[in-house]
């Protein structure tokens, strides 16, 4: 029965519990009957330790066994379920192909913006196109440079806001991948995979690095290739569920 210091409000004492209790308080008295009886009619304490205790120990275990095996066994079943999710869930995703599930070039907000575009002008266009937080920068022939969230450039902008900075607006791409810090995160912020990868693979992938969220999906997994779609944390923790 809980007690509610896992966070959960106690439970009402069942059927099982006031069972238990009565259980008890019966053997209690009962035992306790016994002993008077066997003191009055025999008066020697020896007869009285050898009748008395062991029934009192068989009650007290019995009662015991019985209070705590719904306990006992709620636990193990959690905990063997526990571990059947686990190993569902990596099952799902070792069996769920990357491309049936990554969205696909053609559906992707892309930038191919020079280093020179102000980075108000890249939030505007990302409002515009209203599909999401994360920006995929291509290079030429769809080749991967980098993926850069919203987050990462409204901090950016507050930082420098902080630092009495009175050009906000005129900053650019450029000045965002200067800072050294983001420039790291940045360049370990995506991964690449092969188009006949599952989500297990993706997942391996992200796994690697604290910073990465997103990986492309390319022929044959090189950063040199054109991208043929995209995977981010989201898509594989909706599919990790069972």
């Amino acid at each position: 029965m809980a007690d509610g210091t896992d966070g959960n409000p106690p439970e009402k004492m069942g059927h099982r519990d006031w069972l238990a209790m009565l259980l008890l308080i019966f053997s209690v008295f009962s035992v306790t009957a016994l002993a008077i009886t066997i003191i009055v009619k025999n008066g020697e304490a020896t007869t009285v330790m050898s009748a008395v205790l062991p029934l009192l120990g068989s009650w007290v275990g019995t009662v015991l066994a019985f209070y705590f095996s719904k306990d006992n066994f709620a636990a193990a079943t959690k905990s063997v379920s526990d571990m059947a999710k686990q190993v569902t869930t990596q099952d799902k995703l070792a069996t769920t192909l990357a491309r049936d599930k990554m969205i696909p070039r053609d559906k992707m907000f892309i930038l191919d913006s020079p280093e020179t575009e102000k980075l108000n002008d890249i939030l505007a266009k990302l409002n515009a196109d209203k599909r999401g937080s994360r920006i995929p920068f291509l290079g030429n022939n769809d080749l991967p440079r980098y993926i850069i969230h919203r987050s990462v450039i409204d901090r950016f902008l507050a930082d420098k806001a902080m630092a009495g900075a009175q050009n906000l607006g005129d900053l650019t791409l450029g000045d965002l991948l200067q800072d050294a810090t983001i420039k790291q995160k940045i360049d370990q912020g995506f991964a690449t995979v092969k188009e006949d990868a599952t989500l297990a693979d993706v997942k391996a992938e992200m796994d690697k690095s604290r910073d990465c969220q997103d990986v492309f999906v390319t022929k044959n997994g090189g950063r040199n290739e054109a991208i043929l779609g995209w995977i981010t944390n989201g898509i594989v923790e909706d599919n990790s569920k069972v």
